[in-house]
């Protein structure tokens, strides 16, 4: 694969994804079980997602990540882990809403179908977008159907539990609350600490212990903030030619 092709966001075009070939993922390569931090809030995910990956026989189908922080950076490494052997389709709903309306126009639904019920796992992320969508959610209840029946993984994330989509598709509904739905609960400070020092080192930003402290308690639990601000100081840093202290940091996140 060339940097070209690493360095693409991981969600791409539909003809993209229907050409590519196995080992072309345009899952974000960096979201890996290795560098992902296991705390009581997200251990029970962590160790359905690991099931999934290390067990040929499919138990948790589909397996429904929710939560507010940390979902893409989990179902990715299953998607990263599973890529070299088997087919992965990861999306979103917004992005299959758009090439589901773009094939009915089309009227290439049959090419739409090949794609989405051939794959061994697929990953769609952000199902509540799907709220009100009757169109697409009856596309995606039979995609589902299709995939159970011949033993593929279907693994989905939410910002909300699919009870309070509340114009959720009722068969689709049953089909969501049938599987195991596993919640990502916000994180501590523990957590908020290790994973600010995690996002420093991955982006070679040196930041004391006193610092460290003094974001996470500034912060909430969400991971791109986090990864934000680290970048942020690293920016503001080399720009300003100031080295990253508590003053400069407060200063800093004065306006987050």
């Amino acid at each position: 694969m060339t940097k070209a092709q690493e360095n693409t966001n991981q969600f791409t075009t539909e003809d993209q994804i229907t050409k590519a070939p196995v080992q072309q993922s345009y899952l974000k390569n960096k979201y890996k079980f290795e560098n992902l931090i296991i705390s009581h809030s997200n251990k029970m995910a962590y160790t359905v997602a690991k099931n999934i990956c290390d067990n040929e026989e499919i138990k948790y189908n589909p397996f429904i990540v929710v939560g507010s922080s940390g979902k893409s950076h989990l179902v990715q490494s299953i998607g990263n882990h599973l890529i070299n052997n088997k087919l992965v389709i990861y999306t979103t709903a917004e992005q299959f809403l758009n090439y589901f309306t773009n094939h009915i126009r089309n009227n290439t639904m049959s090419s739409f179908r090949e794609k989405y019920r051939t794959c061994d796992i697929l990953i769609i992320e952000d199902i509540q977008y799907l709220d009100n969508k009757e169109g697409t959610q009856e596309e995606l209840f039979f995609t589902i159907e299709d995939l159970l029946t011949n033993n593929k993984q279907i693994i989905l994330t939410s910002n909300i539990h699919p009870n309070q989509m509340y114009s959720l598709n009722e068969r689709l509904l049953g089909r969501f609350v049938s599987g195991l739905i596993v919640e990502i609960k916000p994180y501590d400070m523990a957590t908020k600490i290790e994973i600010i020092k995690m996002k420093a080192k991955i982006h070679t930003v040196e930041l004391t212990n006193d610092i460290v402290g003094y974001i996470a308690i500034s912060v909430n639990s969400n991971i791109y903030e986090i990864e934000g601000i680290v970048l942020k100081l690293k920016a503001y840093s080399q720009l300003m030619h100031a080295e990253i202290d508590m003053e400069f940091v407060k200063k800093l996140l004065v306006n987050k």
